[in-house]
């Protein structure tokens, strides 16, 4: 497998891709948009599937079998359900090939692999968008998105957001429903954000280290600065309810981590994650924040392929290194290794 090519190519590459706009990875959105698409022929572009072998999407269709195409995220609330319904009523579809795509790295999407025994099926192939070019090809805005080819490979319903099988079946079939599926699954209504929300251009998402760096608290709420920031760069209405506003940032981050990147002339500290700054700067409330009041993920690797955790284990070990020891700062730090350390165990376990 290619990892290194596939790393970079999330890092880098997937600052074009616009798995952000309106994300119905928002656990709440519960209905499908049906986009009626212009005719389209199957694309003739390259995945790398599991094995590491590159191979052609052409290569999936089956004659007489309908294919759809199924565009996801590992760390999407909305994807997990998409496919767990698909998989669990694949006695519905045996007569559909199914491609699922994305554009992460084995290493995120190995556990969702597993999790969802998508190797133990005959008609589930996956594949790893590494140059985003079916991304591309389908101007993608949103995840999970689904495509349905028919027999002659034509393009003929495509949706945006978690659709069931029912509609699916139907669509297959010949038969679209018109009116939206209700979702029957454990996913809660988020429902006061109306409008899609915009990608982030980086000067946007660089006002969060900027916020972080300062660690400032609001005068009138006195709500961190950084908090707030949050909340606007996720599209969190103004009357949204504490649980829903701590599911659009979670939705929101575990979808734009990777493009929040920080440059305040710390050395060694260039273009990397916000988290390794969180933790030079000591900012352990923000790191809690993340973990416990929007349950994000924290465990990832940054360009480098270091993650928060082994770069908070190396500052402890340069803090040391140094004469005199500020037992202080080591403390401190020392104390945020731990923490992120037990968050991660705990969220392992659960």
């Amino acid at each position: 497998m290619p990892q290194k090519t596939l790393t970079f190519r999330l890092y880098f590459a997937l600052t074009r891709i616009a798995l952000v706009a309106f994300l119905t990875c928002y656990s709440g959105f519960l209905f499908a948009m049906e986009n009626p698409p212009a005719p389209s022929q199957f694309p003739m572009i390259s995945l790398i599937g599991i094995d590491g072998k590159p191979f052609g999407i052409r290569d999936v269709v089956e004659n007489g079998k309908a294919t759809i195409v199924y565009y996801l995220s590992p760390v999407c609330g909305a994807c997990a359900e998409q496919t767990k319904a698909i998989t669990s009523n694949l006695d519905q579809m045996n007569d559909v090939q199914f491609l699922f795509v994305t554009a992460y790295t084995p290493e995120i999407t190995q556990a969702f692999i597993e999790d969802h025994h998508i190797s133990n099926y005959e008609n589930i192939r996956f594949g790893y968008d590494v140059n985003l070019t079916l991304q591309q090809h389908y101007q993608l805005t949103a995840v999970p998105s689904i495509y349905l080819y028919n027999t002659y490979g034509q393009l003929s319903q495509e949706w945006t957001g978690y659709t069931s099988v029912e509609v699916l079946r139907a669509a297959v079939d010949g038969k679209p429903i018109q009116s939206p599926s209700w979702l029957d699954g454990d996913l809660e209504l988020v429902g006061d954000q109306d409008e899609p929300c915009p990608a982030r251009e980086h000067h946007e998402l660089f006002q969060l280290c900027l916020d972080l760096a300062e660690n400032l608290e609001d005068d009138d709420t006195g709500i961190y600065l950084y908090s707030l920031t949050l909340r606007e760069l996720a599209c969190v209405p103004k009357t949204s309810s504490p649980e829903n506003t701590n599911k659009i940032i979670r939705e929101w981050w575990n979808l734009n981590a990777s493009k929040i990147r920080c440059d305040l002339g710390v050395e060694n500290l260039k273009n990397q994650n916000i988290l390794k700054f969180a933790v030079h700067y000591m900012r352990k409330q923000f790191l809690k924040d993340l973990v416990e009041e929007y349950e994000v993920n924290i465990d990832y690797p940054d360009i480098n392929g270091i993650s928060a955790l082994t770069f908070c284990r190396e500052e402890v070990e340069r803090i040391k290194s140094r004469i005199p020891v500020d037992e202080g700062h080591l403390k401190e730090v020392s104390s945020i290794c731990d923490y992120l350390s037990e968050a991660i165990a705990n969220k392992s376990s659960n």
